[in-house]
């Protein structure tokens, strides 16, 4: 029945399909936020409203609309645009990543969910994001970090202090790495960020997944380095 239902959405007409925002909707939201400071109800608002205007069926996300400003823009309005912004409240934001599914040696317990012989770790369910997440990057730490803090940064959150969820890998490295590429001294590049990640763009599209991947294990082959040298360079 599923699969059915996934054929048939391949089978609609291009005609149906949702056209892209024009530059024109994005560069008057974007100059009505920073001149208004909108909340959450009076952008949903505004959104239909430029929608109606500029001919378009679905108003874009707050996400899209963040990625679609510029470097400077996008420092005076990501406040207005940020999702969940509960996730980092408290000035913490956390990464969690896992390691590849392993058997526990004394096998499964009664309360303890087992489905490692399907590519889930023992003890989860594959549905929960972090355990997508790791799925997604093939289990590979420095991989899953970088798409976390991927996510951190198109949603409008600080990560400037984060709390990392270790089970296993080289984690650590990814890190540093994303701080040495995306930041200029104490400065974020937003608009450095956007390019190596090739946004905005359709996040869901397995070439540019691909792409990128081969980009960041590119990276993490770059620079060889030592827990000497990366304490070193902590304490400077």
């Amino acid at each position: 029945m599923l699969e059915r239902h996934i054929l048939q959405s391949f089978k609609k007409p291009a005609q149906q399909l949702i056209p892209m925002p024009k530059k024109e909707y994005f560069e008057e939201i974007i100059r009505k936020i920073k001149k208004e400071k909108l909340g959450k109800d009076r952008l949903s608002r505004l959104k239909v409203r430029l929608c109606k205007k500029h001919g378009l069926v679905k108003p874009p996300t707050d996400i899209e609309i963040l990625l679609n400003a510029d470097e400077k823009d996008a420092a005076k309005i990501k406040k207005y645009l940020q999702t969940k912004p509960v996730r980092t409240a408290s000035g913490v934001s956390v990464v969690a990543i896992m390691t590849k599914p392993i058997k526990c040696p004394h096998g499964a317990c009664l309360m303890c969910s087992s489905m490692v012989e399907e590519g889930i770790p023992q003890s989860y369910t594959g549905k929960e994001p972090a355990t997508r997440r790791a799925i997604r990057n093939l289990f590979d730490p420095y991989l899953q970090v970088f798409n976390r803090l991927e996510q951190y940064a198109v949603s409008g959150h600080s990560f400037d202090k984060i709390e990392l969820i270790v089970m296993g890998g080289n984690a650590f490295k990814a890190m540093n790495d994303f701080s040495r590429v995306f930041f200029d001294g104490f400065k974020f590049n937003f608009a450095k960020f956007k390019k190596f990640f090739e946004l905005p763009g359709d996040v869901g599209d397995p070439e540019r997944t691909k792409r990128i991947q081969q980009k960041l294990l590119k990276q993490k082959n770059k620079q060889k380095t030592s827990l000497k040298k990366e304490m070193h360079r902590a304490d400077n």
